[in-house]
C-alpha cells in the first residue's frame, strides 16, 4: 500500500519528497494509521482530494460515496465513520475530516475550496481533545 500511495498519488501532491508509512514485521503497511507526511503535504493531500472529488475521479468518487454513507458512531461529537474517514456537520452539511494521533486533523470543505489543518503532537490538551470540538472550530473558520 505504501509503495502504492508513493507512486500513485503522493508525487501527485508532495513538495517535500518525504513520507513514512509503518508497516509490521512482515513489511505489509499499516492502512488504518501511522502515515507521516509534511505539513505542507497534508495540507496538500486534503486540497488533492477536494480536487479528486471536484473531478469525480474514482478516488474522489470513493471518498463521495463515504460521505454520502456514512454511519452514526455513538459519540457525543456527532461524528460519522465514511470510508477511511470521518463526517461531522458542519455549517449544517457533512464534511469529511481525516485524523490522526494527538490531534491532527484535516476538514475539507470542497464548497467553499477550503480546508482546515491542524497538525499537534499531543492530544492532552489542557483545554480538551481538540477532536471532539471539530464542528465548532470548523464553522468559526470556514464560511
Amino acid at each position: 500500500l505504501a509503495k502504492y500511495f508513493y507512486a500513485n498519488l503522493y508525487k501527485n501532491f508532495s513538495e517535500s519528497n518525504f513520507m513514512q508509512w509503518t508497516s509490521d514485521k512482515n513489511g505489509t503497511t499499516v492502512s488504518f494509521s501511522d502515515l507521516v507526511m509534511t505539513a505542507r503535504d497534508w495540507a496538500n493531500f486534503g486540497q488533492y482530494l477536494m480536487s479528486q472529488k471536484i473531478d469525480k475521479s474514482c478516488l474522489g468518487n470513493f471518498f463521495k460515496e463515504g460521505l454520502q454513507n456514512a454511519i452514526e458512531t455513538g459519540k457525543k461529537n456527532g461524528s460519522k465513520y465514511g470510508y477511511q474517514s470521518w463526517v461531522f456537520k458542519v455549517n449544517g452539511n457533512p464534511t469529511m475530516v481525516l485524523q490522526g494521533h494527538g490531534g491532527q486533523f484535516i476538514v475539507l470543505n470542497e464548497r467553499t475550496n477550503t480546508l482546515l489543518l491542524t497538525i499537534s503532537r499531543n492530544e492532552q490538551y489542557k483545554a480538551g481533545n481538540l477532536f471532539s470540538e471539530i464542528p465548532k472550530i470548523a464553522e468559526k473558520l470556514i464560511n
